[in-house]
């Protein structure tokens, strides 16, 4: 990530935040609805995929 502010990687870690909660129907949302269990599911997603984006195509 040479080249690449600190800006834009916060901007990037947001806006995948925001693509897990549009996938899984719970955006707009408030800070109170940030709770455990999302940060959770977010960490799944992420591994998730990270797994996919790694395999190779067929």
């Amino acid at each position: 990530m040479q080249g690449t502010s600190t800006k834009e990687i916060y901007i990037g870690q947001l806006e995948s935040f925001q693509e897990f909660l549009k996938d899984i129907g719970k955006w707009p949302i408030s800070f109170e609805d940030i709770n455990w269990r999302l940060i959770k599911d977010y960490k799944t997603y992420l591994f998730n995929k990270t797994i996919k984006d790694k395999r190779p195509l067929p």
